[in-house]
């Protein structure tokens, strides 16, 4: 009976309450310093696709798309995404104006990712993958349709280039969906190697 007493009783009372608490910071510290490395890491994809523009509308989805699900992954909670895209895409448009002050696309772009990632429980299949990298893009397009509509174009686009703004747009999003089924595949057997 004397040894189930000394077992039961706590050694040290304060003791794992501290190495609680001192996880939970670490923690905390882990998601901050990774949201802050998914946001430069996007940002770093969109001023490289300002420099290699295609001269197609919707294109760089391929570069910060990819780029916005891996600071997710680094940010490692849900709905980190949101925060990369809005911290990445303005510390883009404070180097220079490479998003033409989308920022409002990026961020919305971001919502969409989230939402789709949400519903997919964050473990989506190749058809999923796809239809996040068309989900994104597409919510990226949502502000320079807008501005089309209801203020008569852009500087690129006008209401007679909306098709083609639309099937360029969905294309990219495909491209960008393969790129991210691809990484995934890859990670999956990276993890299952001994």
């Amino acid at each position: 009976m004397r040894n189930e007493e000394v077992i039961a009783q706590d050694p040290a009372p304060g003791f794992f309450k501290e190495t609680m608490a001192a996880s939970k910071h670490a923690k905390i510290a882990l998601h901050v310093m990774g949201t802050l490395l998914g946001a430069l890491l996007f940002a770093a994809a969109l001023l490289l696709a300002g420099t290699t523009h295609l001269g197609m509308p919707g294109h760089i989805v391929v570069f910060w798309m990819p780029a916005l699900m891996a600071g997710r992954a680094l940010g490692g909670y849900r709905g980190s995404g949101i925060f990369v895209g809005t911290g990445g895409a303005m510390l883009a448009n404070v180097n220079r104006l490479v998003i033409d002050g989308d920022l409002l696309g990026f961020v919305l772009a971001a919502v969409v990712v989230e939402a789709v990632m949400l519903a997919a429980r964050q473990n989506p299949s190749v058809v999923v993958a796809i239809f996040v990298g068309i989900a994104a893009s597409l919510g990226k397009m949502i502000p320079k349709v807008a501005a089309v509509l209801f203020a008569g174009g852009t500087p690129h686009h006008n209401r007679s280039t909306l098709p083609f703004m639309l099937g360029a747009y969905l294309l990219f999003g495909v491209v960008a969906g393969v790129i991210y089924a691809g990484g995934r595949y890859v990670k999956r057997k990276m993890e299952a190697k001994p």
